[in-house]
């Protein structure tokens, strides 16, 4: 069944002898991603990592979870849904067994064998605010306010009549900079692991948008649902000589955790 809405069919191998946590033949039950162009001769099962796939384990002793596996629309949200059972479960008596549901959701980012150009995109167009506490926008699904508070990502606010960014998030944020100064990227830059970030939070940092600028501003973050060190770009719109007014345009992230091209408009 294709349990993450991505067109492909997904694999479904069980292991109810498993032992997960030391419990003696607990089960456990493994989703591989199905790929465009199929999956490889060899599959490291111990290599799941939510990306290319998943492991259920079973909960206690001798459950013998995956023992039986189906898939089906259960819940008639088109997406295929996994029944799991654990014959040897203690659910209503001794073994008595337990079936399980799990809800397919649909996966933003295709596994199509490119996953490193998988975008996905979101549209604050957020007019800045021209105060001391300015405005704000979050990675992770594009939201915005007029404040200056996490779990907002990029604060962008007026200083002495100039341009500034503050990070509210702490940890790993930070935008593409260069010499000190935020870069004002184009269409063909990469975002990645290579890049050089910086949070430094005075008007000097700002310097190129504030001469005024269409482009992109490249960022780093932390993915709340994946846990990765997630890498994008926001496009900006800004006006000489302070930098105001300013408008964050679009928002595109690599939710894979891969380095992101900046795409042409």
């Amino acid at each position: 069944g294709d349990v993450n809405g991505d067109g492909l069919d997904d694999v479904f191998i069980a292991a109810l002898r498993a032992s997960p946590n030391n419990n003696p033949s607990a089960g456990s039950s493994h989703v591989i991603y199905g790929r465009a162009g199929g999956l490889g001769a060899d599959i490291a099962l111990a290599s799941l990592d939510g990306r290319n796939g998943f492991r259920l384990d079973g909960t206690s002793a001798y459950d013998l979870s995956g023992a039986a596996i189906g898939a089906g629309d259960i819940n008639g949200d088109g997406l295929d849904d996994m029944v799991v059972g654990a014959p040897g479960a203690n659910g209503s008596g001794n073994y008595s067994g337990i079936s399980y549901v799990l809800y397919g959701e649909r996966d933003r980012v295709f596994r199509d064998g490119s996953e490193d150009q998988n975008i996905d995109q979101r549209y604050p167009r957020l007019a800045v605010r021209e105060s001391f506490i300015g405005s704000a926008v979050r990675w992770q699904n594009g939201a915005t306010c007029h404040c200056d508070d996490p779990p907002f990502d990029l604060n962008l606010y007026n200083n002495g009549g100039n341009l500034n960014f503050f990070w509210p998030a702490a940890g790993i944020e930070g935008g593409v900079a260069v010499g000190g100064l935020y870069s004002v990227l184009q269409p063909g830059a990469v975002v990645g692991p290579a890049s050089d970030f910086s949070t430094v939070g005075d008007s000097t940092a700002t310097a190129n948008w504030r001469a005024g600028a269409d482009g992109y501003l490249g960022f780093r973050y932390v993915n709340a649902d994946s846990g990765l060190v997630t890498y994008g770009y926001a496009h900006i719109r800004s006006t000489a000589p302070t930098g105001f007014p300013i408008e964050v345009l679009d928002v595109g992230v690599n939710l894979t955790g891969q380095a992101v091209t900046i795409p042409s408009p």
